[in-house]
Formats: C-alpha cells, structure tokens, sequence
C-alpha cells in the first residue's frame, strides 16, 4: 500500500495520525531525509492544529449563534425598571400640579359661593328697604319683589 500524498493528507483533516512512513514526494527529495522530514512532520502537525483550532472556532461560534435568553430578559426587565422610575418622577410634578389646580379651584368655587350669598343678601335686604319706602307700593314690583325672595336668585 503506497503512503497518501501530501495533497491528499492534507484534504482529510480527519484523517488519523500522519502514515508510518514519509510521502512519496519526501523519499524522492534529493536532499535526503533527515532536517526535511522532520520540518514537513512538524508542518503536518501544526496543520492538524490548525484544523483542530477551526473546528472549535466552529462550535464557538455556532454556540454563541444561539439566543441568550436569560440575558434578553435580564436586559428588558432592567429596562422596565428604569423607565418606570424615569416615568415615576416625571409623573410627580404633574400630580402636584394637579392638587394644586384642584385646591386653587375648590378654593375659587368657594369664594364665589360665599360672594353669591353676599348678594343674595343684599338683594333681599334692598326688596325689603323698598317696600317699607314704597308708598302703597307697586303691585307688579311688589311681585317681583316676592319671586325674587322666594327663589332666592338675584
């Protein structure tokens, strides 16, 4: 059986252990065997090296290809996180805001109710002054003067 050539070692990185003996091309070298067949056996092992080295970077690679789930979800719960927080402190001017508008309002509303009672009274105090002054009063305003009091509307 003749030794594979280097070609052809080389093209079956699967191939076991370099053959017993050197090529054929190695025995043909005029310069002999020795210092060359020992370069061309370390050269052939630092190709099998290096097979070796790319089918780990392979499977490397194909691992890392794979989607790191733990860390996506790891990632978008931090990002939950900070966003809520972000959102929290921007929500909580808006919700003084909001109280301050709301007393401001509630306050303004009472002001007006108390001004309207103030009215109200002082047109009920003005139907009473004019129909003591009224002399035998008019019965139309005498009336009105009634609905006024009545409905208590200015």
């Amino acid at each position: 059986m003749a030794a594979p050539s280097l070609s052809e070692s080389f093209s079956n990185p699967s191939s076991p252990d370099p053959p017993a003996g050197p090529p054929a091309f190695v025995r043909q070298s005029p310069v002999g065997s020795g210092p060359l067949l020992a370069e061309v056996a370390a050269l052939r092992g630092e190709v099998r090296g290096l097979g070796a080295e790319v089918r780990s970077l392979g499977s490397e690679v194909r691992r890392l290809g794979r989607t790191d789930w733990p860390a996506v979800l790891t990632a978008g719960g931090l990002a939950a996180t900070v966003l809520a927080g972000l959102g929290a402190l921007a929500l909580d001017p808006l919700k003084a805001e909001a109280a301050r508008i709301r007393t401001e309002a509630h306050d303004r509303a009472a002001d007006h109710a108390a001004a309207l009672q103030d009215v109200r009274g002082e047109v009920h105090t003005l139907a009473g002054e004019m129909r003591t002054h009224a002399v035998g009063g008019h019965p139309a305003a005498n009336a009105r003067l009634d609905a006024l009091e009545r409905d208590r509307r200015p």
